[in-house]
């Protein structure tokens, strides 16, 4: 079996780090850590912050030696670890990420060098904005991504792929077709009890 991860917003706590950032670049931005409280894809809508604050802080983000590195995990992942890392000879994961280059080290080798902090042994990156087109080359069973867009993208491509998504407010009004999960936790209980 293969099992596929999205990472930000999955697995790393992109909206802390982003925020922090954002609050650096405009000090009425409130830093914020739960998904929860993200509203959409677009920041200056629920935030007060500008578009130009924005560019600002992917500009921030653009020049930080290993941004991807620095970020903190979005929950505790222990569970997911002792998952992957047992279950790692029998089936395949990967994490597949959109992160762009930074500063430093490649968004890869950022990614895998994260990964490898958490706990992982030996995780396998890919770091692509085609998801759908990655899952069905990879020919992956499972996938979880908090992005609905992404997520149709893989259902339309590979319909035999179980794909699920985080259940935030920024994806809450879908009209797509992809279970909800409450977490990536929930993800990894669900592919226990297919693999039983």
């Amino acid at each position: 079996m293969r099992i596929g991860f999205d990472v930000d917003g999955v697995l790393a706590n992109f909206t802390l780090a982003f925020t922090k950032i954002l609050h650096d670049v405009n000090p009425g931005c409130p830093i914020t850590e739960d998904q929860g409280k993200v509203l959409g894809w677009n920041y200056e809508e629920f935030l007060p912050v500008t578009k130009e604050d924005i560019r600002n802080a992917w500009k921030i983000i653009d020049g930080t030696t290993d941004f991807w590195i620095s970020l903190k995990p979005l929950i505790n992942l222990n569970p997911v670890v002792d998952f992957v890392n047992k279950n790692r000879i029998k089936h395949d994961f990967y994490f597949i990420t959109q992160r762009g280059g930074t500063g430093g080290k490649t968004a890869v080798y950022q990614t895998v060098s994260w990964l490898q902090a958490q706990g992982f042994i030996n995780p396998l990156v890919i770091e692509t904005s085609i998801k759908g087109d990655a899952v069905k080359l990879l020919g992956i069973d499972y996938y979880i991504d908090d992005r609905d867009k992404n997520c149709w993208d893989v259902v339309v491509k590979n319909a035999e792929c179980q794909v699920y998504c985080p259940d935030y407010p920024y994806n809450k009004n879908t009209s797509y077709p992809i279970k909800k999960v409450d977490s990536v936790i929930d993800y990894i209980n669900q592919i226990i009890l297919d693999l039983e």
